[in-house]
């Protein structure tokens, strides 16, 4: 024996009166019905409507048909107009506009129009026609430093910059996304204050896992007398090393134009230790490994975590680069030479997916 879909909804309606759960009756109605039974969603959606009195009866709504109407040249006409006047216009907007049924419009601009609604992606600056020239610049060259270095690459190409690090654990907003029920309040999370204590952690490395990181003091900010310590520092560890070994004059390094890493005296402390400089145009994180990957997925790790000095986040920090695998680190590598050919054929832009 069969059942139609009103029987299904006489059994919903009269289980939902009695205080059964949504959930309960899905389990019910599948427990003797199996594949023929209702699906969760279905069910849950006819418990809604019969206790919220949108549906009074078991049968099927009569179906009126699409109005002929519905899409017109006309009207097609006016929406991609309307769109192309002002691209932010949502469909509520358009149908205020323009007088048509709020999903009139929607069916135009998804299946007439094709369009998507999506948010701009930011980027890190406007760029004029000079910083594209710049950035054109600087992709070839890194594309020229990475084939000449050939599988060296991941040895001797050396990756520099900084981030800041907050001392108390907190998270992001999207990280603190969660389900609530009917009338319930969403959860609070107090925002972190720029005030907080923070660290600028300096963070160098190569893809073949040689890391050197340093976090900075109490009341200690990144000059240039502090940045070349690092890279001072930086060099006899690395050239210590029982495993791969490695002088600063056999690397090349790339890093942005930050103040400390562009001033004189770095300048003159880098020239003498003969270290090759792989030059990052202006306005460009896409071209540094810590800015395309590193960073963010460094910083979510370490915002589930609190720590009470300096030392703690360098710990922690090294603990995250050590567990990095090194074909990932290989893998970014080659994306950056892919990605540094397609910034050039796009003349210098940004490229967003």
């Amino acid at each position: 024996m069969d059942a139609n879909v009103s029987q299904f909804r006489m059994y919903v309606f009269t289980r939902q009166k009695l205080g059964t759960s949504s959930k309960d009756i899905y389990n019910e109605l599948l427990a003797v019905w199996g594949d023929q039974a209702p699906s969760y969603p279905t069910v849950r959606r006819w418990t809604l409507e019969f206790s919220s009195g949108a549906r009074t009866s078991f049968g099927d709504a009569p179906r009126t048909g699409r109005p002929s109407t519905l899409r017109t040249d006309e009207k097609i006409g006016q929406v991609r107009a309307a769109i192309q006047d002002d691209p932010k216009l949502s469909a509520r907007d358009l149908s205020v506009q323009l007088g048509f049924d709020k999903t009139t419009v929607h069916t135009i601009l998804t299946e007439e129009l094709l369009l998507r609604n999506v948010c701009s992606v930011w980027i890190p600056h406007e760029l004029t026609a000079n910083h594209l020239d710049l950035r054109i610049a600087s992709a070839k060259g890194i594309r020229k430093c990475l084939h000449s270095l050939g599988p060296a690459k991941y040895d001797r190409y050396v990756v520099l910059d900084e981030t800041w690090v907050p001392f108390e654990s907190h998270s992001t907003k999207s990280e603190n996304k969660v389900w609530i029920g009917p009338g319930e309040a969403r959860p609070q999370v107090a925002r972190p204050e720029l005030t907080n204590k923070k660290t600028m952690l300096l963070v160098a490395f190569t893809a073949n896992k040689r890391f050197s990181v340093q976090a900075t003091g109490p009341n200690e900010t990144v000059d240039s007398q502090l940045f070349i310590d690092f890279l001072r520092k930086t060099g006899d560890k690395w050239r210590t090393l029982r495993s791969d070994p490695i002088r600063l004059s056999e690397i090349h390094l790339q890093m942005d134009n930050a103040r400390p890493h562009s001033s004189a005296a770095t300048s003159k402390f880098i020239e003498d230790r003969g270290v090759d400089l792989v030059w990052q145009s202006p306005y460009s994180p896409d071209f540094n490994l810590c800015d395309r990957f590193l960073f963010n997925s460094m910083k979510k790790e370490l915002r589930k975590h609190s720590f009470q000095s300096e030392v703690e986040v360098e710990e922690a920090a090294l603990r995250f680069l050590r567990q990095l695998s090194e074909q990932r680190l290989h893998d970014e590598v080659d994306e950056l030479y892919d990605h540094c050919q397609t910034v050039i054929n796009e003349g210098g832009a940004y490229v967003t997916d």
